[in-house]
């Protein structure tokens, strides 16, 4: 009976070693830039269209597309799509890719270093856009996301290994993102929208020549 108890116990503790949690305080002197990633539909309107693929109308169709898969790795994590596939154009997901690396430099030397950000959308068919369009007052008939050359990353809820992450440290990876995005932005690699009723970045492509 005393080795049953022992043998839990080690168990047990075991377990939360490896399943340490640890909080972070927060700085409170991030550069606040999220509010400044402002792009209206209207300012790219045609740009994924002519970057991207045709129309899918369905699933099937999807596979007769040119598209990469995006999947999670050590910049950021691809969550499950209800309405979206986890495919882009070539180039949509080499902005994906180049996202992820320079806000993966940006927090090495910092506390939060190591922290992913989480991909919720990418590609849609003309079929999924429409069940969206039922759920989400934000959804649009001629969405960007339908020529797959334009993704939403969660600005709310990061990932930190061994982290519990409060709001304000939340709030802190989202400006420190949204300042790789705005510099990706001002050279014309992108349009980048901040939206909140449903908590994400907006990106679209925009320049694929560089």
């Amino acid at each position: 009976m005393v080795l049953t108890i022992a043998t839990i116990t080690i168990g047990v503790l075991f377990f939360l070693k490896t399943r340490v949690i640890y909080s972070l305080g927060c700085d409170g002197n991030i550069l606040m830039i999220s509010n400044k990633l402002n792009d209206k539909y209207s300012n790219y309107k045609n740009i994924p269209k002519s970057n991207g693929i045709a129309l899918c109308n369905n699933l099937k169709e999807v596979a007769d597309r040119d598209l990469a898969e995006i999947n999670t790795n050590k910049y950021y994590r691809v969550l499950p799509m209800k309405h979206g596939i986890p495919k882009l154009t070539h180039d949509a997901k080499k902005l994906l890719d180049t996202i992820g690396l320079l806000f993966h430099k940006k927090l090495l030397g910092t506390k939060y270093e190591g922290a992913k950000f989480n991909v919720t959308s990418a590609l849609r068919t003309v079929s999924q856009q429409k069940a969206l369009m039922k759920v989400n007052t934000n959804a649009i008939p001629k969405s960007a996301h339908l020529y797959g050359t334009t993704f939403d990353i969660k600005h709310s809820k990061f990932y930190l290994p061994m982290v519990r992450l409060s709001r304000c440290n939340n709030d802190e990876l989202k400006e420190m993102l949204g300042q790789v995005l705005y510099d990706l932005r001002k050279q014309k690699y992108c349009f980048v929208t901040t939206e909140n009723r449903q908590p994400c970045f907006h990106v679209v492509l925009n320049n694929i020549s560089n």
